[in-house]
């Protein structure tokens, strides 16, 4: 029987947020317009207290088109995100005032200039910027509150990549939360909803069962009028149980181990993995590599093994790496420094398909199709400058496979 991760709730996952998040300062940043009240129709009829919150928007999204132009290869990808970015420009920002939105004005505005700023950012490798800006941009064109969605997803997924362990480590426990949520979700909307109302709800379904586990998994509730309440009844539970039984430390072991792999082959060379002379290993560059993504947690040495003459140099075997990454989970504070990293690594991973199957018992009433969608909530319109305890993760085609809301 697998052990869930030691410890496991938001506090701990908050706490390693913040070793991995560096301080913002969000002073200076323009204030929110409160939608529906007087301040806001005021705000709608006079340009000059529009004019800031628009060139604001504007300058971010062109920075943000400006990166892409330059770093992104030529074709359809390139082409369809800078498309986009110029038609978010046109309909949401440079649009009659009667058609701009809060969304827009207040929460986007403020993600959209802290992703901006990011792109500047020397200690994030320019790929990954990259595989988020263009994460971004093919997220907009959806409806207003998809747009929003992606639009933190990817700004969150840039501002946490910089915090070497914790900070990967969180990312990673995110992607495997929402990559499990989605298989729960797919299960339930498949036998529940028709096709394509179930492809246009998935977004918001996953964000909804995020919202039940947050206080578990360190998340800030996200709400929107299709991440309903109702949603949460039906599959609350089901998530719950399934989590616990699935992402262990185990297994973020395994995954950060998986990619720790796959860098130090990429930073030296392909045959690292299986072998090759120690003379044509750059030690002191691949270690300076290796901590500027993983943190000084990871400890190079641990990670390499030679013949015995040491005239040839490989990488360890997958199992050593992980548990050396176990160790590290140690040092930050994931597992309990009284735990036995072995006793956890070596413990039986329960398989998914039975986890999940396991959990249909927990469902709760069907939520009806066409529901109570009415209305949203204030968090959501105003937003905060940014969530510390939410994602980085990689690139769009790195992370969910889940896609982007459609419609």
């Amino acid at each position: 029987m697998s052990t869930p991760v030691q410890s496991l709730n938001a506090a701990l996952w908050r706490s390693l947020s913040e070793q991995a998040t560096p301080k913002e300062n969000p002073k200076g940043d323009l204030p929110s317009i409160a939608p529906g009240t007087a301040a806001w129709g005021a705000f709608k009829r006079d340009s000059n207290a529009r004019a800031p919150y628009i060139s604001q928007l504007n300058e971010s999204l062109k920075s943000i088109q400006h990166f892409i132009s330059e770093q992104a290869l030529p074709g359809q990808e390139r082409q369809v995100a800078l498309g986009n970015l110029q038609q978010y420009l046109h309909t949401r920002v440079n649009c009659r005032p009667g058609d701009l939105s809060p969304l827009t004005l207040n929460e986007n505005r403020r993600n959209l200039h802290l992703f901006a700023q990011q792109l500047n950012n020397p200690a994030i490798p320019i790929d990954r910027k990259l595989g988020v800006a263009l994460f971004l941009a093919q997220g907009l064109g959806v409806c207003k509150e998809g747009e929003t969605l992606n639009i933190l997803e990817g700004t969150q997924q840039l501002c946490q990549y910089q915090g070497g362990l914790a900070g990967l480590l969180v990312s990673t426990k995110n992607t495997l939360v929402e990559q499990h949520l989605q298989q729960l979700v797919k299960r339930e909307d498949k036998v529940n909803l028709p096709s394509k109302m179930a492809a246009e709800l998935e977004i918001h379904h996953i964000q909804a069962l995020k919202n039940h586990v947050a206080s578990q998994w360190g998340f800030t509730v996200v709400e929107d009028r299709y991440a309903t309440n109702n949603y949460q009844a039906q599959a609350g539970a089901q998530a719950e149980a399934l989590l616990a039984q699935t992402i262990t430390p185990a297994l973020l072991a395994n995954t950060v181990a998986n990619k720790l792999k796959q860098a130090l082959v990429s930073q030296a060379a392909s045959t690292l993995a299986t072998g090759m002379p120690t003379e044509q290993l750059k030690t002191e560059p691949l270690r300076r590599a290796i901590q500027a993504e993983f943190g000084q947690n990871i400890e190079l040495e641990q990670c390499l093994e030679f013949n015995d003459d040491y005239s040839e140099v490989r990488l360890k075997p997958d199992h050593e790496l992980a548990l050396h990454v176990m160790h590290a989970f140690q040092e930050i504070g994931l597992i309990s420094h009284h735990a036995n990293p072995k006793h956890l690594l070596n413990q039986t991973q329960i398989d998914f398909n039975q986890a999940i199957e396991k959990a249909d018992k927990l469902r709760g009433p069907l939520e009806q199709p066409g529901g109570n969608y009415s209305g949203f909530s204030p968090s959501f319109w105003l937003g905060l400058v940014m969530p510390s305890n939410h994602k980085n993760h990689d690139d769009r085609k790195e992370k969910l496979g889940r896609g982007i809301l459609n419609h």
